[in-house]
């Protein structure tokens, strides 16, 4: 678990006093900057110094804010988690968002969207908290400083992210959930749904999958405790989150620009046909 860790009954009785613990959440309108993986030249056009970019750096890391460079991208990205959703997004043919919702999608409602012509995606999405909370508190102190004085906030100023797990990274989540019950029984000797999600870190990497026509990269995860004292500042922003949910209708908020509209061709990385997407959507912008 890199650096040991110990939780005394006084900390965990103040971090599961708040009441909620993030596995399950409301309605709200915020939504954070994406994590994608470079893994394309499609993707060029997302940094500013896109010219720069070769394929060594293919499966590096990024959170997409107003303005990437390459100085953006790293080998992983770990954060506290601060809220955890599963739910689902309706894809035209276009790969425009016609709708999305909280719960996953059954066999039956998939196959009547998909006889409709259109995509439907199941997924989990993960608010994560980039840095400790010192850094956090500061960050959120300085963009209401900003709001507060009439200035326009950029995308950067948010010190939070979401990670979208769809398609070929589905089954890399569910190391995630094993390894946050074993957690729980073994360093908070509770059950998981008892333990507020501030509890974890999250690390995100990518792992490369190819195949004899095709190569690209999926989300792979590590998650460990978070250190007790984090965990419970953390339950700050875990409340204020309550009423923030990350599926709620997107269409009207999708960018319709160059990036958000990028589509497949003949120069595209080949990949290969999920049952749920295409691998190389998971880069997309929502």
């Amino acid at each position: 678990m890199g650096k040991e860790l110990a939780i005394s009954e006084s900390q965990l009785d103040k971090l599961m006093s708040v009441g909620f613990t993030g596995h399950d959440i409301g309605a709200g309108s915020i939504y954070p900057s994406s994590v994608n993986i470079l893994q394309s030249d499609k993707q060029y056009e997302a940094f500013s110094d896109g010219d720069n970019i070769t394929k060594k750096m293919y499966g590096q890391l990024f959170v997409r804010t107003d303005s990437n460079t390459t100085e953006d991208l790293a080998d992983s990205i770990e954060g506290t988690i601060i809220k955890i959703e599963r739910g689902y997004e309706i894809r035209n043919g276009e790969n425009k968002i016609e709708q999305s919702g909280y719960g996953f999608l059954n066999a039956l409602e998939k196959n009547e969207w998909e006889e409709k012509g259109f995509k439907p995606i199941n997924m989990v999405k993960i608010l994560l908290a980039l840095g400790d909370f010192k850094t956090v508190d500061g960050a959120m102190a300085k963009l209401k400083n900003k709001v507060d004085s009439g200035e326009l906030p950029k995308k950067a100023d948010y010190p939070f992210c979401v990670v979208a797990v769809k398609g070929a990274s589905f089954g890399n989540w569910f190391s995630v959930e094993k390894g946050m019950q074993d957690l729980a029984n073994e360093f908070f000797k509770k059950p998981v749904s008892q333990i507020p999600v501030v509890g974890f870190n999250l690390v995100v990497k990518s792992s490369k999958e190819a195949g004899s026509d095709f190569t690209y990269y999926c989300f792979d995860f590590e998650v460990k405790p978070n250190d007790p004292e984090e965990a419970i500042n953390f339950t700050k922003y875990l409340l204020e989150a309550k009423d923030q949910n990350l599926f709620y209708k997107v269409k009207e908020r999708v960018e319709d620009d160059e990036y958000g509209a990028m589509k497949e061709t003949e120069q595209a990385v080949e990949i290969v046909e999920g049952e749920e997407e295409d691998p190389l959507e998971a880069d997309l912008p929502f």
